[in-house]
């Protein structure tokens, strides 16, 4: 799952260098939080969490991070995180796309979901 992690980072244009001994560490405690899920299939992982926001009674589950070399195996992931968000009593889920917003939405679409909000961001 590092290396998946590490191929994701090595794609974007994050500003920060990579850390595998943070990303393992965080993954270990993710593992063992029930409000954290980790999936892994064929060179696929998706990591989410659960969470109330603040001034809302609806609990959200949101992919930080879904990467997927094999195309196939993305829809039974999502369905997979989908059932587990039912599980813990979500009423939205949230997916995040930090390039080729096109065509993520047109594929997003597809699978029943629509935009929501955009996001800009500043390095401070």
């Amino acid at each position: 799952m590092v290396a998946l992690f590490q191929r994701h980072h090595e794609e974007r244009a994050f500003t920060f260098a990579f850390n595998a001994a943070l990303i393992s560490m965080d993954l270990a405690a993710a593992i063992d939080d029930p409000n954290w899920l980790c999936l892994t299939a064929d060179r696929c992982a998706l990591v989410a969490f659960s969470y109330r926001p603040m001034f809302s009674p609806n609990k959200v589950a949101t992919e930080l991070m879904l990467r997927c070399e094999r195309p196939r195996i993305r829809p039974q992931m999502i369905a997979h995180f989908e059932n587990w968000a039912r599980t813990r009593h979500c009423k939205q889920i949230a997916l995040a796309s930090t390039h080729a917003y096109e065509a993520f939405k047109r594929l997003y679409k597809r699978d029943g979901y629509a935009p929501a909000e955009m996001t800009f961001a500043k390095e401070l």
